[in-house]
C-alpha cells in the first residue's frame, strides 16, 4: 500500500493596499510659521519596481517604472495622533502596491507644479530663474526598496530643500527726532538662473548671469530696534560677493527731507542650500552698514 506524501508550504501574506506616504522636512528653510509639511503642499512622486532581493544602489538601472511622475495630497486619515507630522498623502487614483515579493523605491519633489524631471539617474532635475520665479523647490533622495507589508504601506519621504532663503532686518542710527525711511533695498549682483539635479549628490550647474533683485520698495521708517523690512528671496547655493544698494530719506530734527543712496560693504558669504540667511542693516545719516549677520543651521 502505497501512502501519499504532500508538502503545504504556507501562502505569503499578500493583501492590497493602497500607496499612503508621509512627508516630512530636512534643513528646513522656515518661513511664514511653516514649520513642516503642511497639509496645503503637494508634491509629485514617481517609483520603478524592482524583485525583491535587487538592491537599488546596485539595481537601478535595470528598475521598470511602476509610477509615472503622478500628485499626491493631504487626506484625513492619519498614521497615528491628529498632528502634521501624523498626516498622510495619498496618490489621487489610489494607486495599490504590487504583489509580495517586488519592491519600489520612490523620488519626488515638490511643489508639483514645479517643472521638474525625475528619473534613476539624475533624480530630480529642475532648470530655474529665482529672477522670475520664487519657488521654494524642495526634493527627496531615493527612498528605496519598499515593500507593502513594511510600516503598513506607508512611505516615509524626507524633503530636501534646494535653495537658500534670504531675510533683511534694518534699523536707524540717528539722533532722537531725526528719522530714516527707507524707499528701496537692492540686492545687486546674484546669480539668479541655473539647473538643479539632485543625484548622484545634490547640485547646482548655474549660468555665469548676474541681475539685481529688489527686496523692497516702498515706504517705511526705522525705529532704533531691528525690524523686518522687505521680502525675503530664495537663492540658488553660490558665493556672494555683492553689495546692497539702499535709498532712504534722512530727515533732521529741523524737520528737513535730505535723499540718500548708499551702497553697503560687499556681502561675502558661502550660501548653502536648506539654510536661511538674516542679515541687518544699520541706517544712519549718509551710510549704511551690517550690524550683523545671523545664519541658520
Amino acid at each position: 500500500m502505497l501512502a501519499a506524501c504532500t508538502h503545504d508550504e504556507p501562502l505569503e501574506y499578500d493583501p492590497d493596499f493602497a500607496i499612503k506616504f508621509q512627508p516630512s522636512m530636512y534643513m528646513h528653510v522656515s518661513h511664514d510659521n511653516v514649520e513642516g509639511f503642511t497639509e496645503d503642499m503637494d508634491f509629485a512622486v514617481r517609483a520603478w519596481s524592482l524583485p525583491r532581493g535587487a538592491r537599488w544602489g546596485e539595481s537601478s538601472a535595470n528598475a521598470s517604472e511602476y509610477l509615472p511622475a503622478t500628485v499626491a495630497h493631504c487626506k484625513e486619515q492619519s498614521a497615528g495622533n491628529n498632528s502634521i507630522s501624523d498626516k498622510l498623502w495619498s496618490l489621487s487614483d489610489q494607486q495599490l502596491w504590487p504583489a509580495a515579493g517586488t519592491t519600489l523605491t520612490f523620488i519626488g519633489y515638490s511643489p508639483a507644479s514645479a517643472a521638474c524631471e525625475c528619473n534613476q539617474t539624475n533624480g530630480v532635475t529642475c532648470t530655474m530663474d529665482v529672477a522670475e520665479e520664487q519657488t521654494d523647490l524642495l526634493y527627496t533622495q531615493p527612498c528605496c526598496d519598499r515593500e507593502k507589508t513594511t510600516d503598513g504601506g506607508i512611505v516615509p519621504l524626507v524633503f530636501e530643500h534646494a535653495l537658500c532663503r534670504i531675510d533683511l532686518r534694518a534699523v536707524n542710527r540717528v539722533a532722537e527726532g531725526e528719522k530714516i525711511t527707507i524707499k528701496k533695498i537692492t540686492i545687486d549682483e546674484v546669480l539668479h538662473k541655473g539647473t538643479f539635479t539632485s543625484l548622484p549628490a545634490p547640485q547646482w550647474k548655474l549660468d555665469d548671469s548676474y541681475k539685481e533683485i529688489v527686496l523692497f520698495d516702498g515706504t517705511q521708517e526705522l525705529t532704533s530696534k531691528p525690524s523686518a523690512i522687505g521680502r525675503y528671496i530664495f537663492l540658488p547655493p553660490q558665493k556672494l560677493a555683492t553689495a546692497l544698494t539702499v535709498e532712504f530719506e534722512y530727515t533732521t530734527a529741523m524737520q528737513t527731507t535730505i535723499p540718500q543712496k548708499q551702497k553697503t560693504a560687499l556681502m561675502r558669504t558661502l550660501l548653502k542650500a536648506g539654510r536661511t540667511y538674516t542679515y541687518t542693516l544699520s541706517v544712519g545719516i549718509d551710510e549704511v552698514k551690517f550690524l550683523q549677520d545671523i545664519i541658520n543651521k
